[in-house]
């Protein structure tokens, strides 16, 4: 396939000869990664290394196991994985056969898989063995897929279900036919959190998905051969399949791991001598809330990319573990446009400017520019469309309402851009609360709340209040060690909040319930109702 090994290069030494990401496929990118350096190592997963070789002749055992059973261009593949092997076989061998390739959240269960996995209407759904309990519960006898394949146990065998493991060892090595690049069409969809209503199937096109690879690198990931990343965000979700593209585009080597643990995340860092992580908010107050150690600056990590960090542990953070937080804004339906620091530097508390790949502006209700300082809507207009989802699989209805103003793009995000053009995210547009005839930015009593000494985490939501409209109830998780006095938080939060946005309600937490991507499950908090919670009663 080759034609012999050849020298290291540099992701950009073969990018830059196309013009722009959609002018070549995913697949041919990684085909001839594999070929510069067969023998380096590309992953770290399942307990082991696969080289850039042993990972694309998986990518294509797999291909050729789904193309002999049929699945092809246009076909919907799912996976109910982990961080696995498998999910980067299917995953890769989807984009070889120019099908769509569905993640699902392996946390979700009952009614919730159920929709999920019938609405994609799938045509094979690779699910891990571990997780048949949960399949079982959602499907019963039923099979919601031509092709039901079991990963994860190699002696597997049950009527309906075929075994990928088998699949793989039967399958010839060698390339599939590479298809042409068709750019426009769909290469992902990807079911949103459903933290605040049911679930929805962001369709993303080949040149999305490619970009998304490819700025990952080019941006933030920025590592070559020789070099490192590491991640234990869940695959299933963009950030961590963008993170890892971005890594294998260019060269290097990525650790991943199947989840966040505080306990050992710097030794895995340390381990794999990862230049660079992702991460979301949580973790930032979780790792600053571990035992100081003498070593937390000595780490290899120069960078970690993220979102949702709290303004007052965004230096604390950087100066403890010695690298530079790369504060951003995006959703999955942006793909590759995102906001990042500029090139004269981050400022923070903020998500920085948009890329160069489109233009944003913040909107009031009929989605006209407003002036600087303002709060409104953030609405996003791409240079080239196919950079961002051209909406929701069957959902006509979500659709237009998100592209409702003709060119742009309703994010439901509600921001503020000052006058050097840097944007501040202020919270959803559906996480404000109604209070006495007032909209209430859950966002930013969860700011102030973080200033306390003694709140690590905090959660604001609307809960219904008895003369209509509703009620604030501040949710907390405490830094170790620190006592809950609700009395003296209602006392520093009424010093630092206007009255009308000071909680009536302040419950404590041990830990909020969260997805699989370590978003609050806000709306879990709400059903938890006030019985549990301190009142204020006195002041309405």
């Amino acid at each position: 396939m080759c034609g012999g090994e050849r020298e290291p290069v540099n992701l950009f030494t073969i990018c830059e000869r196309y013009e722009h990401p959609q002018h070549v496929s995913l697949a041919a990118l990684l085909r001839e990664r594999a070929c510069v350096q067969p023998d380096a190592p590309a992953v770290f997963i399942d307990g082991g290394w696969l080289t850039y070789a042993a990972l694309i002749e998986q990518t294509f055992r797999a291909a050729n196991a789904l193309a002999h059973r049929g699945i092809g261009p246009g076909d919907r593949v799912g996976a109910l994985l982990p961080n696995t092997g498998a999910f980067l076989a299917v995953w890769l061998a989807a984009a070889e056969l120019g099908a769509t390739f569905v993640p699902v959240n392996i946390n979700l269960t009952g009614e919730t898989l159920r929709y999920i996995v019938q609405h994609a209407d799938l045509s094979a759904l690779v699910v891990d063995a571990t997780l048949l309990a949960s399949y079982a519960q959602a499907f019963g006898e039923d099979h919601p897929a031509r092709l039901v394949i079991v990963a994860g146990d190699e002696d597997f065998s049950r009527p309906g279900m075929l075994n990928f493991a088998r699949l793989l060892r039967e399958a010839p090595p060698e390339p599939p036919p590479l298809l042409p690049i068709l750019p426009e069409h769909p290469a992902l969809i990807i079911y949103t959190s459903g933290t605040t209503g049911r679930p929805k199937g962001v369709v993303l096109s080949r040149a999305a998905q490619l970009a998304h690879g490819w700025y990952y690198g080019k941006d933030f990931v920025r590592v070559g051969p020789g070099e490192a990343s590491y991640t234990c965000l869940p695959l299933f979700h963009v950030t961590s399949m963008g993170f890892t593209l971005g890594t294998l585009l260019g060269g290097g080597r990525i650790g991943i791991d199947a989840r966040f643990n505080p306990f050992a995340f710097w030794e895995r860092v340390r381990q794999f001598e990862a230049r660079i992580f992702p991460y979301v908010g949580a973790m930032i107050g979780t790792l600053l809330g571990r035992p100081e150690r003498d070593d937390d600056a000595t780490n290899p990590a120069q960078r970690a990319i993220g979102s949702a960090t709290p303004a007052d542990m965004w230096e604390q953070f950087e100066r403890r573990f010695g690298l530079t937080l790369i504060e951003t804004y995006g959703q999955t339906e942006l793909g590759s446009l995102w906001m990042m620091p500029p090139p004269e530097g981050a400022r923070v508390g903020t998500v920085g400017k948009p890329a160069p790949r489109f233009r944003a502006i913040i909107a009031d209700r009929d989605g006209q520019p407003l002036p600087p300082g303002e709060q409104g809507e953030i609405l996003i207009q791409p240079f080239d469309p196919l950079l961002m989802t051209p909406g929701y699989f069957r959902d006509e209805a979500t659709t237009a309402h998100a592209f409702r103003y003709p060119g742009w793009y309703a994010t439901g995000d509600i921001g503020v851009q000052d006058t050097d053009g840097f944007f501040r995210f202020c919270g959803r547009l559906r996480d404000f609360i109604r209070r006495r005839g007032e909209n209430v930015s859950a966002f930013e009593v969860e700011r102030v709340a973080l200033t306390h000494p003694a709140v690590r985490e905090a959660a604001a939501v609307g809960v219904p209040s008895a003369v209509g409209e509703e009620e604030i109830k501040l949710c907390v998780v405490l830094h170790e060690g620190m006592a809950f006095d609700p009395d003296d938080l209602d006392r520093y939060l009424r010093r630092h909040l206007p009255r009308f946005m000071q909680p009536r309600y302040i419950q404590r937490y041990d830990a909020f319930p969260r997805t699989a991507t370590q978003r609050v499950q806000k709306f879990r908090l709400v059903e938890d109702g006030v019985a549990e919670a301190w009142e204020r009663r006195r002041r309405g």
